[in-house]
């Protein structure tokens, strides 16, 4: 693991790097998505892109597991800092959406706009829920077996989740109480996991290029169907 002399991991930065640009990519393929009808050839060019660059939130949220998890910090400055930001940004899009909206400008309705939140912000409330479980999740810091079997929970379920669109796994899930484990908590875990418990030649076997091949073709197929 390439540190420099602040103790700062290298190649994460490489990675959120990565991921903005691809956050960047995503909006512009989701607008092609939406934008073209689904028998058109731009339509599918859209949704292949999309498909790739949909590893975007999942890489910022795993890099956050790895500096999280990797030793403890103060969780209620981090939640704080967060917090701030969201209501600035919630406030400012409550007032933009109040005024050009053709509802009457006012105190309550500004107010309900704000609490309610953007959609656009929906990662600051994703990673600020996750930084407030993680002294919980700090505690597996060192247990490989147990973080093993959270993940394998998380991708049963969260396959469950997904085939729930076509089939009807869903009711089951909901009665067994499972959602905790089918959100990016899983994300966050295996940042860690990758990053502590497996070596580095795992990046260059066949097994992680086949894992990413299967889940393209289960995005883009999963789209195409449902779409």
């Amino acid at each position: 693991m390439e540190t420099n002399k602040e103790n700062r991991i290298i190649y994460l930065d490489y990675i959120r790097s990565l991921a903005i640009c691809l956050v960047i990519l995503s909006h512009i393929a989701s607008s092609g998505v939406n934008m073209f009808d689904v028998h058109t050839y731009e339509w599918h060019f859209s949704n292949a892109i999309q498909s790739i660059v949909y590893i975007c939130v999942p890489l910022l949220v795993m890099t956050s597991g790895v500096l999280f998890m990797e030793k403890e910090r103060k969780i209620r400055r981090h939640v704080i800092n967060i917090g701030i930001h969201l209501i600035i940004w919630s406030f400012l899009y409550a007032l933009y959406d109040n005024f050009s909206s053709a509802e009457e400008m006012s105190f309550k309705n500004i107010m309900h706009y704000t609490l309610q939140g953007h959609y656009h912000l929906w990662f600051l409330n994703m990673i600020m829920g996750l930084y407030l479980i993680c002294p919980c999740l700090f505690i597996w810091k060192d247990r490989k077996e147990i973080i093993r079997y959270f993940l394998a929970l998380w991708l049963v379920f969260l396959g469950f989740g997904y085939l729930s669109n076509v089939f009807v796994f869903y009711p089951l899930i909901d009665k067994m109480q499972m959602k905790f484990v089918m959100g990016y908590t899983g994300f966050f875990l295996l940042g860690h996991y990758l990053n502590k418990f497996v070596s580095v030649e795992f990046i260059n076997s066949k097994l992680l290029y086949i894992g990413l091949a299967v889940t393209y073709l289960i995005t883009n197929l999963g789209t195409v169907i449902l779409s």
